[in-house]
């Protein structure tokens, strides 16, 4: 796969303009954050100041909703993108006990002491980018740095099974995408965020199926894995760490 250094995320141009417009590119964004809510609610005790990784943070929206729950958790946001994790600065500004690193998760995996054990580890719309090996390695690495009974929430793309589902899975996304388009008034050209976001061939060809996703999570020795939601090729995957 590329060095981060060598992807579009690297440039602050690019992250900015996807940011903008992130939540008209996105389907069904809002029901996401309500979801992740919902499942945080019901699985952690808050008031017990409990530490959540969240891995490819991005401008920290995930962190963000989480916070919404329960002001007291102890963030840690990586993200490879400096100006993604300016952003989050910005956003998360007002909880001074969150922590910022910026690597990569290659090398995070390899170095990575300075994550202490963790009560959740999130991750939105990150690992796609990263091949079979190294999702393996990383759900491997986040195992590790959970405590007992603690969860993994994995939102991503997926490659689906065969094409005939993927074209309509490309043209629900499209329509979700025109819908919001006419909804918010915007002019510019947003389908083309299909094609480098999915079926680019360097990044389609890192994406992996839900089954391989659900294979790698059970290898990694998550216990109760399963897909909460799914929307066309975006899915939203649990595991619980079950064994110390």
């Amino acid at each position: 796969m590329p060095e981060f250094k060598d992807t579009s995320w690297a440039t602050d141009e690019f992250t900015r303009h996807y940011l903008a417009i992130a939540d008209a590119q996105i389907p069904q964004r809002s029901r996401l954050k309500r979801l992740i809510q919902s499942f945080y609610r019901h699985h952690m005790k808050t008031g017990t100041h409990p530490v959540v990784l969240d891995l490819g943070s991005g401008d920290g929206i995930i962190t963000g909703t989480l916070l919404e729950n329960d002001p007291d958790i102890i963030p840690i946001l990586v993200d490879a993108s400096p100006e993604m994790i300016g952003r989050a600065q910005l956003r998360l500004a007002g909880f001074p006990k969150t922590r910022f690193i910026t690597t990569t998760f290659r090398e995070l995996v390899k170095d990575g002491d300075a994550i202490p054990p963790c009560d959740m580890v999130v991750s939105s719309l990150a690992v796609h980018h990263i091949s079979t090996d190294e999702k393996n390695k990383l759900f491997q690495f986040v195992i590790r740095k959970l405590k007992k009974g603690s969860w993994f929430l994995l939102y991503d793309s997926v490659l689906p099974p065969d094409n005939i589902l993927e074209e309509w899975y490309i043209t629900l996304w499209l329509e979700w995408i025109r819908q919001q388009k006419e909804k918010r008034g915007i002019g510019e050209d947003m389908e083309g965020f299909v094609f480098s976001h999915h079926q680019e061939p360097s990044h389609h060809a890192l994406l992996d199926t839900l089954e391989t996703h659900l294979a790698l999570l059970r290898k990694a020795g998550f216990s109760h894995v399963d897909v909460i939601y799914k929307y066309g090729i975006f899915s939203l995957l649990c595991g619980q760490k079950t064994e110390q």
